[in-house]
Protein backbone atom coordinates (compact mmCIF):
# COMPACT_ATOMS: atom_id res chain seq x y z
CA UNK A 1 0.00 0.00 0.00
CA UNK A 2 1.42 3.35 -0.94
CA UNK A 3 0.91 6.73 0.69
CA UNK A 4 -1.56 8.02 -1.90
CA UNK A 5 -4.09 5.23 -1.49
CA UNK A 6 -3.94 5.35 2.31
CA UNK A 7 -4.61 9.07 2.46
CA UNK A 8 -7.45 8.79 -0.09
CA UNK A 9 -9.19 6.09 1.95
CA UNK A 10 -8.70 8.03 5.14
CA UNK A 11 -10.14 11.20 3.56
CA UNK A 12 -13.23 9.40 2.23
CA UNK A 13 -13.96 7.76 5.55
CA UNK A 14 -13.46 11.00 7.46
CA UNK A 15 -15.81 12.86 5.06
CA UNK A 16 -18.47 10.18 5.34
CA UNK A 17 -18.37 10.17 9.13
CA UNK A 18 -18.37 13.93 9.24
CA UNK A 19 -21.46 14.28 7.04
CA UNK A 20 -23.45 11.71 8.97
CA UNK A 21 -22.50 13.41 12.20
CA UNK A 22 -23.48 16.85 10.92
CA UNK A 23 -26.84 15.59 9.58
CA UNK A 24 -27.82 14.20 12.95
CA UNK A 25 -27.12 17.61 14.52
CA UNK A 26 -29.23 19.48 11.96
CA UNK A 27 -32.37 17.30 11.88
CA UNK A 28 -34.41 16.53 14.97
CA UNK A 29 -35.27 12.89 15.53
CA UNK A 30 -38.62 11.88 14.01
CA UNK A 31 -41.66 12.17 16.25
CA UNK A 32 -43.52 8.94 15.53
CA UNK A 33 -46.58 10.09 17.45
CA UNK A 34 -47.07 12.90 14.92
CA UNK A 35 -50.12 12.56 12.61
CA UNK A 36 -47.88 12.33 9.53
CA UNK A 37 -46.51 9.00 10.71
CA UNK A 38 -49.86 7.42 11.46
CA UNK A 39 -50.66 5.13 8.59
CA UNK A 40 -54.18 3.85 8.17
CA UNK A 41 -54.99 0.32 7.02
CA UNK A 42 -55.49 1.82 3.56
CA UNK A 43 -51.86 2.91 3.43
CA UNK A 44 -52.51 6.64 3.37
CA UNK A 45 -51.62 8.91 6.28
CA UNK A 46 -54.41 10.76 8.03
CA UNK A 47 -57.10 8.99 6.03
CA UNK A 48 -59.34 8.44 9.05
CA UNK A 49 -60.37 12.08 8.79
CA UNK A 50 -61.82 11.58 5.31
CA UNK A 51 -65.47 10.70 4.96
CA UNK A 52 -65.47 7.99 2.29
CA UNK A 53 -69.26 7.90 2.05
CA UNK A 54 -69.31 11.59 1.19
CA UNK A 55 -66.55 11.21 -1.40
CA UNK A 56 -68.34 8.31 -3.10
CA UNK A 57 -71.66 10.19 -3.08
CA UNK A 58 -70.12 13.23 -4.73
CA UNK A 59 -68.52 11.00 -7.34
CA UNK A 60 -71.85 9.32 -8.07
CA UNK A 61 -73.57 12.71 -8.41
CA UNK A 62 -70.85 14.03 -10.72
CA UNK A 63 -70.96 10.90 -12.84
CA UNK A 64 -74.77 11.00 -13.03
CA UNK A 65 -74.67 14.62 -14.17
CA UNK A 66 -72.02 13.87 -16.81
CA UNK A 67 -74.03 10.89 -18.05
CA UNK A 68 -77.20 12.99 -18.19
CA UNK A 69 -75.53 15.66 -20.34
CA UNK A 70 -73.88 13.11 -22.62
CA UNK A 71 -76.99 10.95 -23.09
CA UNK A 72 -79.14 14.03 -23.72
CA UNK A 73 -76.73 15.12 -26.45
CA UNK A 74 -76.64 11.65 -28.01
CA UNK A 75 -80.43 11.21 -27.96
CA UNK A 76 -81.04 14.74 -29.18
CA UNK A 77 -78.48 14.97 -31.97
CA UNK A 78 -77.03 11.59 -32.91
CA UNK A 79 -80.05 9.28 -32.98
CA UNK A 80 -81.77 9.89 -36.29
CA UNK A 81 -85.19 8.51 -35.41
CA UNK A 82 -88.15 10.90 -35.79
CA UNK A 83 -89.69 9.44 -32.62
CA UNK A 84 -86.84 10.93 -30.56
CA UNK A 85 -87.47 14.55 -31.59
CA UNK A 86 -89.57 15.33 -28.52
CA UNK A 87 -87.55 13.25 -26.01
CA UNK A 88 -85.97 15.12 -23.09
CA UNK A 89 -83.61 13.48 -20.59
CA UNK A 90 -84.61 14.72 -17.14
CA UNK A 91 -82.53 12.69 -14.70
CA UNK A 92 -80.06 9.82 -14.33
CA UNK A 93 -79.92 7.58 -11.27
CA UNK A 94 -76.87 5.37 -10.74
CA UNK A 95 -76.80 2.17 -8.74
CA UNK A 96 -74.53 1.94 -5.71
CA UNK A 97 -71.88 -0.02 -7.64
CA UNK A 98 -72.10 2.37 -10.64
CA UNK A 99 -72.89 -0.54 -12.99
CA UNK A 100 -76.47 0.44 -13.88
CA UNK A 101 -77.89 3.80 -14.89
CA UNK A 102 -81.61 4.49 -14.99
CA UNK A 103 -82.27 7.33 -17.41
CA UNK A 104 -85.56 9.18 -16.93
CA UNK A 105 -87.08 10.75 -20.03
CA UNK A 106 -90.21 12.72 -20.84
CA UNK A 107 -91.85 12.89 -24.22
CA UNK A 108 -95.05 14.17 -25.76
CA UNK A 109 -97.81 12.01 -27.16
CA UNK A 110 -100.37 9.43 -26.17
CA UNK A 111 -99.65 6.49 -23.89
CA UNK A 112 -99.14 4.19 -26.87
CA UNK A 113 -96.67 6.59 -28.51
CA UNK A 114 -94.75 6.99 -25.26
CA UNK A 115 -94.48 3.19 -24.91
CA UNK A 116 -93.15 2.95 -28.48
CA UNK A 117 -90.58 5.66 -27.81
CA UNK A 118 -89.39 3.91 -24.63
CA UNK A 119 -89.13 0.61 -26.52
CA UNK A 120 -87.11 2.30 -29.28
CA UNK A 121 -84.84 3.94 -26.68
CA UNK A 122 -84.30 0.57 -24.99
CA UNK A 123 -83.28 -0.95 -28.32
CA UNK A 124 -80.86 1.95 -28.90
CA UNK A 125 -79.31 1.60 -25.41
CA UNK A 126 -76.30 -0.32 -26.77
CA UNK A 127 -75.53 2.42 -29.28
CA UNK A 128 -75.91 5.08 -26.58
CA UNK A 129 -73.60 3.12 -24.26
CA UNK A 130 -70.92 2.86 -26.98
CA UNK A 131 -71.13 6.60 -27.67
CA UNK A 132 -70.89 7.38 -23.95
CA UNK A 133 -67.84 5.10 -23.70
CA UNK A 134 -66.17 6.94 -26.58
CA UNK A 135 -66.88 10.41 -25.18
CA UNK A 136 -66.29 9.86 -21.44
CA UNK A 137 -63.17 8.20 -20.09
CA UNK A 138 -64.64 5.64 -17.72
CA UNK A 139 -63.29 2.25 -16.76
CA UNK A 140 -66.78 0.72 -16.77
CA UNK A 141 -69.66 2.35 -18.58
CA UNK A 142 -72.93 1.58 -16.77
CA UNK A 143 -75.70 -0.40 -18.43
CA UNK A 144 -78.34 2.08 -19.54
CA UNK A 145 -82.03 1.54 -18.82
CA UNK A 146 -84.61 4.07 -20.00
CA UNK A 147 -87.71 4.84 -17.92
CA UNK A 148 -90.57 7.28 -18.14
CA UNK A 149 -90.34 10.28 -15.83
CA UNK A 150 -93.77 10.78 -14.35
CA UNK A 151 -92.75 13.59 -11.99
CA UNK A 152 -94.17 16.29 -14.26
CA UNK A 153 -97.49 14.48 -14.61
CA UNK A 154 -97.65 13.99 -10.85
CA UNK A 155 -96.94 17.69 -10.31
CA UNK A 156 -99.80 18.66 -12.65
CA UNK A 157 -102.16 16.26 -10.87
CA UNK A 158 -101.14 17.57 -7.42
CA UNK A 159 -101.53 21.16 -8.64
CA UNK A 160 -105.07 20.39 -9.81
CA UNK A 161 -105.88 18.84 -6.43
CA UNK A 162 -104.53 21.89 -4.58
CA UNK A 163 -106.51 24.29 -6.80
CA UNK A 164 -109.63 22.26 -6.13
CA UNK A 165 -108.99 22.41 -2.37
CA UNK A 166 -108.45 26.18 -2.51
CA UNK A 167 -111.74 26.58 -4.35
CA UNK A 168 -113.49 24.79 -1.49
CA UNK A 169 -114.29 21.59 -3.33
CA UNK A 170 -114.19 18.21 -1.70
CA UNK A 171 -111.83 15.52 -2.77
CA UNK A 172 -113.23 12.17 -3.75
CA UNK A 173 -111.08 9.08 -3.65
CA UNK A 174 -110.63 7.14 -6.82
CA UNK A 175 -113.33 4.50 -7.03
CA UNK A 176 -115.95 6.62 -5.23
CA UNK A 177 -118.82 7.98 -7.26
Amino acid sequence: MNAVSASLTLTILRWRTKSRHSLSKRLPPPNYSDWRFRISPFGHPNIWRWNFKEIVMHRRERLAEALKEEIAEIVGFELEDPRFESVTVTDVELSADLRDAKVYVITEGSEDEIRKVLKALSSAAGFVKRKVAMNLSLRHVPHIHFARDSAEENAVRIGAILRKLEAGGELKKEGEA
